[in-house]
């Protein structure tokens, strides 16, 4: 009995340094698979931007080029891409792990984040096969309006609530997809019942939006929802060295029915403790050493560059929405 109550104590403190040294050594190929594929750069936005409108945009009232290059002030104002910090990817694994041992979800090689701490003009979705360890996305997605109330561009408010018009944070998994008010859209349930169980119920989901690209985001922030993530269609994978189709149709079909995506957020609840930690599968302690670092370092200020683009599930797809450059009109024609 004893041997069998020492070997249990043992592995209860083997079992997460394992778990740790995957996470980081999978980070780490994840890295190196992102840093080796340059269209995910800046340097090389413009590479297919060749003028020439891409044929599906022809099902969208009045057509934006969307192959147009962009400016070398756009290009300067644009936020390079960024990999995954390793403190959010570990805890985005930590929580896969747990909801496999219990069972809420299977096997799938996929796995998404948003990364809801990064401010809107930056690429907060990633998405990862980890098992082949490929980064096969890595492109802008929105948070709600009333998570932004300030219009600085980053999200700082997140709710369960039905009708609250927030973003909600935690573990979800894809469902099913249709073709809605705003086209075609990709459900989500809610795995944590503190931080996302209504979401199914909100009927918050993927869908389109006319900007949240390269364009929109030059100017400093992209478009918000009342809830939804919202994926460009204006967007073609061309220019990222895939399919001539919406970046909205190649996430969706990516992810549809079973895919994992974890939504973090380094806001603090109201009792003051990390929000992200009122989830059901991870613990604060699943990155100790984060932990420490973030007590060293102080607080860097956020860089306000314009406002966001206000947006609503009530949009008016009759009207064009002007952001807060005067003299540019964004594409944000809904379908």
């Amino acid at each position: 009995m004893k041997t069998q109550m020492l070997f249990l104590l043992i592995l209860s403190f083997v079992l997460p340094v394992q778990a740790a040294d995957h996470a980081e050594e999978l980070w780490q190929k994840l890295k190196t698979d992102f840093e080796n594929k340059p269209q995910f750069f800046n340097h090389t936005v413009n590479d297919f931007r060749d003028g020439i409108t891409s044929p599906f945009m022809n099902k969208y009232d009045n057509p934006a080029n969307n192959a147009r290059p962009l400016t070398a002030r756009q290009l300067v104002k644009l936020p390079d891409a960024e990999f995954l910090d390793l403190a959010i990817f570990k805890l985005a694994l930590t929580g896969r792990e747990r909801l496999l041992k219990a069972g809420k979800i299977k096997n799938h090689p996929l796995l998404a984040v948003v990364d809801f701490s990064k401010k809107s003009n930056f690429r907060r979705l990633y998405v990862f096969d980890i098992q082949k360890a490929e980064v096969l996305f890595n492109t802008w997605t929105s948070h709600a309006a009333n998570s932004d109330t300030d219009n600085d561009g980053f999200a700082d408010s997140f709710s369960n609530v039905a009708g609250s018009e927030t973003s909600s944070v935690g573990f979800m998994a894809s469902d099913v997809t249709y073709s809605g008010n705003y086209g075609y859209s990709l459900r989500f349930k809610g795995l944590d019942p503190k931080l996302n169980s209504n979401i199914f119920a909100r009927a918050m989901v993927m869908h389109g939006f006319g900007g949240l690209d390269a364009n929109q985001a030059s100017g400093g922030s992209v478009g918000t929802s009342a809830g939804c993530w919202m994926i460009s269609y204006n967007d073609s994978g061309r220019f990222w060295g895939l399919e001539d189709r919406p970046m909205l149709e190649l996430v969706i079909d990516t992810l549809k029915k079973g895919s994992l995506i974890f939504t973090y957020t380094d806001e603090v609840a109201k009792d003051g403790s990390d929000l992200i930690f009122q989830s059901t599968w991870i613990k604060k302690t699943d990155v100790p050493a984060v932990e420490e670092e973030e007590e060293e370092k102080e607080e860097e200020p956020r860089e306000e560059v314009g406002s966001a683009v206000p947006y609503q599930d009530n949009f008016d797809p009759n009207k064009e929405v002007v952001s807060h450059r005067p003299t540019e009109i964004l594409n944000a024609r809904i379908k």
